[in-house]
């Protein structure tokens, strides 16, 4: 496959840099097919064929003065176009060269400007891992007034931090879990973050006496060890990426080992943008909080008042 350039050398005129890019683009073609070798072979026989020609001295092939007539007069012209023919394919096998070297010298950038994008938002995520745990640190280390507080503000806390990240283009939300008069469950109440240029805000929560066979209740009900990060187009059974703003998202309960206080989420517009290492940061901010959480019962009663003693909670 031939190789296309991105850019323009600084200082040449664009229309002038624009024909170069795609001579280089045609040499390298050519060359890919082997026909720089191929034609300069071909050119270079051309001159021993006219004189094997003329060699056969027949009345049809050569005129008196020693030149070839009728069709094959057009090997007369073997030398000079053969000539020319031969300097042509030295040309373009030059600039095939050079672009192919250009060519290769912006791969190269591109991977290491890639490889620098992802150290950058590795970097990102982790600094707002740490942001968030000085804030369950704070929490945790308070009391009375200060120490609850702190602990509501820590579900936007959580959100601002998530979005954050993952970065441009994300949304995190943060459902509190509670339960209606039956026991079945509720994720409502929840809390938002975006990053630019989202604004988007969430419609509603989920109740299981409505959709009982919801995927997210599978995500409540499953380990958090290894949340799973969907991406578009991928087929779910309750989810139309069609009316979304979002191409991936990754949803996990916010639980202890005997106790779930909610469900975070976090979607991103740009399919992939959640990678290994922003899924297991999510994952260290969501067991953060339930850690939080769970270490008072006063913090329990408050966001998740409901709650039974049931096969549902693990």
């Amino acid at each position: 496959m031939a190789k296309t350039l991105q850019t323009i050398e600084p200082g040449v005129p664009k229309e002038t840099g624009q024909l170069m890019e795609l001579l280089g683009a045609f040499s390298f073609r050519l060359r890919e097919k082997h026909l720089l070798i191929i034609v300069p072979l071909v050119a270079a026989v051309l001159a021993p064929v006219r004189a094997m020609l003329i060699s056969f001295s027949r009345e049809d092939v050569v005129d008196a003065n020693g030149e070839l007539i009728g069709w094959w007069g057009l090997f007369n012209f073997a030398i000079p176009v053969g000539a020319v023919l031969i300097a042509v394919a030295v040309v373009l096998d030059k600039i095939a060269d050079v672009y192919d070297k250009r060519s290769t010298a912006l791969q190269v950038a591109d991977v290491e400007a890639q490889r620098r994008a992802a150290e950058d938002t590795a970097a990102a995520s982790v600094s707002a891992l740490a942001a968030l745990m000085a804030s369950t640190i704070r929490a945790a280390t308070r009391s009375g007034v200060a120490h609850k507080t702190l602990v509501e503000e820590l579900p936007q806390m959580l959100t601002l931090q998530a979005a954050k990240a993952v970065g441009t283009g994300t949304r995190a939300t943060y459902f509190t879990l509670s339960y209606d008069e039956q026991g079945m469950r509720i994720l409502s109440d929840p809390v938002h973050s975006t990053e630019f240029p989202r604004t988007d805000k969430p419609t509603r929560g989920f109740y299981e006496s409505e959709q009982p066979g919801h995927s997210i209740w599978s995500v409540m009900n499953g380990a958090d060890e290894s949340p799973s990060v969907r991406h578009y187009p991928e087929e779910i059974d309750d989810l139309d990426w069609a009316t979304k703003e979002y191409k991936t998202f990754i949803s996990l309960p916010v639980k202890t080992e005997k106790t779930q206080f909610g469900m975070l989420s976090v979607n991103n517009a740009q399919d992939g943008s959640i990678a290994t290492t922003q899924k297991f940061v999510i994952l260290a901010m969501a067991r953060a909080f339930a850690l939080v959480l769970a270490s008072d019962q006063e913090a329990q009663s408050w966001l998740a008042p409901l709650q039974p003693n049931d096969s549902r909670e693990s």
